[in-house]
């Protein structure tokens, strides 16, 4: 019986932070390149949801509480990686160059508390910088970054999203995404490595003790 529980943590070890990644990926692609509508949009929303309860509840599956902490950062940075992969490629791939001036710029801070199936709670702090833009053409009229870029009258070049499943981003940063693709690639790895390792020491232990 300890054979077979151990069997199914090794596979969700590998398995769960995989599934994890995959279905941020999915979603964001679907978003960008599928048939749209109303449909399309729940079923995005609920993949990246069922990532959410993977990666909130799978330290259960965990054996210790630092390699749950350890790996729980690993496998958050691997699934930015893959949220922000897919969005650079998006805008690398067929996104629009406009000349904006800056119209306003407004700050925000935003703490999100989070507790996993062990109990332990985390916070994190999120700041994001609103920009409203007066670009030519008319697009796009604001954009989102998590740094400050500009301040109010200065001018800029923002990409975008002509089919507006993207959000626009600084000229100067589109890439294909490769440079997210190793960030998600790493942390998934490392997740992994981190989580079987775990299962591992501990089965090796409960063999000894008998």
């Amino acid at each position: 019986m300890a054979g077979r529980i151990s069997s199914l943590r090794l596979a969700a070890a590998v398995g769960l932070p995989v599934s994890a990644v995959g279905l941020v990926i999915g979603a964001r692609w679907l978003n960008a390149y599928g048939a749209g509508g109303v449909i399309a949009g729940v079923l995005g929303v609920l993949m990246v949801l069922a990532a959410m309860a993977i990666w909130v509840f799978s330290p259960s599956l965990s054996e210790s509480g630092v390699v749950f902490f350890m790996s729980a950062v690993t496998l958050a940075i691997a699934l930015g990686g893959a949220y922000t992969g897919v969005d650079k490629w998006v805008l690398h791939s067929r996104g629009v160059r406009a000349q904006c001036a800056v119209l306003d710029v407004d700050k925000r801070v935003e703490r999100h508390t989070t507790t996993d199936a062990q109990g332990f709670s985390s916070t994190t702090t999120t700041t994001s910088y609103d920009h409203r833009l007066d670009c030519a053409g008319g697009r796009p009229r604001a954009m989102t970054t998590s740094r400050h870029i500009a301040d109010k009258g200065e001018r800029l070049t923002v990409a975008y999203d002509p089919d507006g499943r993207v959000g626009p981003s600084p000229g100067g940063e589109v890439s294909d995404g490769g440079t997210a693709r190793w960030v998600c690639g790493i942390g998934l790895a490392v997740t992994i490595v981190l989580r079987v390792g775990d299962v591992l020491v501990h089965r090796r232990r409960r063999v000894g003790w008998y």
